[in-house]
């Protein structure tokens, strides 16, 4: 059964422009009415987020007034610009509350029974690791890594910068390409965890059965023309399937494992300015966000820097508007508790 849900008043335009003062009473209201129904976790997704997350922090504020123990999902921390994918990953990270409370504890207790002192640190989809208490507060990032982190593993341990990665698993080969020792990512939105359409940075993967030799074959051809001349590079464990592709030569055993043992976080806004200086001050302002965000999902501050930046106006928008992207990583803080 669905939870409740609803639509109050409140939220600003894609340049961050006030639409509408939130409707406190309807917020509190409705916080009331869910904590009667037992639920203790919500997804916030308010119009303008990414450009101007006041409502929705105000929102929050007012559901953990009226619901103490509530686990709040809120949009501008999760997800894309667009507005159905965010809210799409806003709710869908709240559905993984549960899932991810019960993972990070089981692996606690495995690390625990095993006698082993160590950080405990996630793969995300996107790349790199972060903390298990930043996986707890974010799981949607984290749902499906296993191929980027074998594609990433693979290019790494061949020297390859740009290849072709087919990665054998238990029931499918996944393929995918590599460029720059980065995973290829979607440019579009995909379907995500559970088939529920995101946006959220994931690599582009390329899922056959096993079986269909003919078709991976194919898929291989195919991302093969988007890094030509670059390697095919095999990790997990059909060698039939290997000989299948591209015959027994140039075959590895890549082990599956991230490249770069970092954790990272990235941030995607929209700002408004209405000249260079004041374009300066938002880039600055959005590059100390990245790395206060690498920081909190593991990096050890003294090693974190920013990786990517890059900003360019949004055509269909006035002048001024800006979309900025930007990457912030560090090496895993050693003292991160297991």
């Amino acid at each position: 059964m669905a939870g409740p849900y609803q639509a109050v008043a409140g939220g600003s335009s894609v340049t961050g422009q006030p639409l509408a003062v939130l409707d406190r009473r309807a917020t509190a209201d409705f916080a009331h009415r869910a904590r009667a129904a037992g639920v203790t976790a919500f997804a916030v997704c308010a119009a303008g987020a990414p450009a101007a997350p006041g409502p929705e922090l105000e929102a929050a504020g007012i559901i953990a007034e009226n619901v103490p123990d509530a686990a709040l999902s809120l949009s501008h921390e999760i997800g894309s610009l667009g507005l159905r994918e965010r809210e799409n990953a806003t709710v869908l990270n709240a559905a993984l509350g549960g899932w991810a409370d019960e993972l990070v504890q089981d692996c606690r207790r495995a690390l625990r029974s095993a006698g082993i002192d160590a950080p405990l640190l996630f793969a995300r989809d996107s790349g790199g690791l972060v903390s298990a208490d930043y996986f707890r507060r974010h799981p949607v990032i984290a749902t499906s890594p296993a191929s980027p982190c074998a594609a990433r593993g693979a290019a790494l341990r061949t020297g390859s910068e740009q290849a072709v990665v087919v990665d054998v698993g238990a029931g499918s080969v996944r393929c995918l390409t590599v460029v720059d020792g980065e995973p290829v990512r979607h440019e579009r939105p995909y379907a995500g965890a559970l088939g529920i359409r995101v946006q959220l940075g994931a690599p582009d993967v390329t899922e056959v059965a096993q079986e269909a030799a003919d078709e991976i074959h194919a898929v291989v051809a195919r991302l093969g023309e988007q890094v030509p001349g670059a390697p095919v590079i095999h990790t997990g464990g059909r060698a039939e399937v290997f000989e299948a592709v591209s015959g027994p030569e140039g075959q590895f055993d890549a082990a599956r494992h991230a490249a770069r043992a970092d954790c990272r976080a990235e941030i995607e806004h929209i700002v408004s300015a209405a000249g260079r200086a004041e374009l300066d001050h938002l880039l600055d302002a959005a590059r100390g966000h990245a790395l206060s965000l690498a920081i909190a999902a593991g990096a050890a501050p003294a090693t974190v820097q920013v990786r990517t930046l890059t900003h360019a106006p949004v055509a269909y928008l006035p002048a001024g508007v800006h979309r900025v992207t930007v990457q912030a990583a560090g090496e895993p803080f050693t003292d991160v508790p297991s």
